[in-house]
């Protein structure tokens, strides 16, 4: 349980979106593997002045990128020279599924 608390200035933005990353702590090493993401309306967070136990759990679904061959993130690739674009294009090949990983279902 956790909160977030939005200013009145947040909660009326048209589309905006609370980002959630879990991730799973390796003990061992230093590294966090990407577990899944979900996103948040701004509206879809409770306004009320009761207490947060008070309030019914959320369960949001949690999300992997499959692929990210689309034409956005070919956009990205040709700005060689935009640092944030190159970062923003590593975070998202983190998320990737592993490729040492298969599913048995």
């Amino acid at each position: 349980m956790f909160l977030i608390p939005l200013s009145p200035e947040q909660r009326r933005t048209t589309d905006g979106l609370l980002h959630m990353v879990v991730k799973d702590k390796d003990m061992f090493s230093m590294s966090n593997a990407f577990v899944g993401e979900a996103y948040l309306h701004f509206g879809e967070v409770p306004d009320t002045p009761a207490p947060i136990s008070s309030l019914p759990q959320q369960h949001l679904p949690l999300t992997r990128p499959d692929n990210i061959d689309g034409d956005a993130i070919k956009a990205l690739e040709s700005r060689q020279g935009d640092k944030q674009a190159r970062e923003f294009l590593k975070k998202q090949r983190q998320k990737m599924p592993s490729k040492q990983f298969f599913s048995l279902g």
